[in-house]
């Protein structure tokens, strides 16, 4: 998919009409006090993602974009279900899509936060897997600020990622009940990138290293690489 400019300027843009955007979303905006949420709202709303699917559609499905795929991977597996994480407030499901459509369409966006190497087109399964693990836990970060702050609150103050304390993370990390994988950190620093603060975001996401949250489960890759640390030997101090 080639990537649409008016899309970006206008999820660009997102972060800096916060407020109105909060009010269309929460079918309380003001006649004629929302032109601008409207219009960033309806330029991105409108954009196609895939060959099936739009932006503003609560299922994106790439099954079109990989018709080589095997069978073990088409279906479900080529799909990612919005829908699905229901402790997520409306705004920030638009800030994840927003970095997703970043993620897939302008990837080189975000080529110092992922990785410093030559930028390439990523497959369809692989950013369907990783845009799936970061609302899994996105969806238990909100969990946890649910619990202990109540519905009111989030729905009336946290409607942003850049608004949530970086503690809460450790404590969402602890309770997360998949295994964590590399691949989240990738997406979560995509999400950090300086580009965004201010513009996609109203505020600055706070800077989170998720290599050394307390996860309650680590994928085979993750505990590899632990352990190998953990077998390294220590180099003696010198008096």
């Amino acid at each position: 998919m080639s990537f649409s400019e008016p899309a970006v300027k206008a999820l660009l843009s997102v972060g800096v009409h916060s407020k109105e955007i909060l009010k269309v979303l929460a079918g309380k905006q003001v006649p004629g006090e929302a032109v601008h949420a409207l219009q960033i709202l309806g330029a991105l709303n409108s954009t196609r993602v895939s060959k099936l699917s739009l932006f503003g559609e609560m299922v994106w499905d790439f099954n079109e974009d990989n018709p080589n795929a095997s069978r073990l991977l088409r279906g479900v597996r080529l799909k990612v279900n919005f829908d699905r994480y229901r402790n997520i407030p409306a705004p920030v499901i638009l800030e994840i899509k927003c970095v997703a459509f970043l993620y897939i369409n302008v990837p080189g966006f975000f080529k110092a936060e992922i990785d410093k190497k030559p930028v390439r087109m990523r497959k369809p399964q692989t950013y369907v897997i990783n845009f799936d693990h970061a609302l899994k836990f996105v969806d238990q970060l909100y969990t946890v600020l649910r619990e202990e702050l109540g519905d009111f609150y989030i729905d009336s103050v946290l409607q942003s990622l850049s608004s949530v304390p970086s503690h809460y993370y450790r404590a969402a990390a602890a309770t997360y009940p998949f295994a964590y994988i590399p691949p989240m950190d990738l997406f979560f620093r995509a999400i950090q990138s300086p580009g965004l603060q201010g513009t996609l975001f109203p505020a600055t996401v706070p800077t989170v290293n998720f290599d050394n949250l307390p996860w309650l489960r680590v994928g085979v890759e993750k505990a590899r690489l632990v352990d190998e640390e953990k077998k390294e030997p220590s180099v003696p101090s010198q008096n």
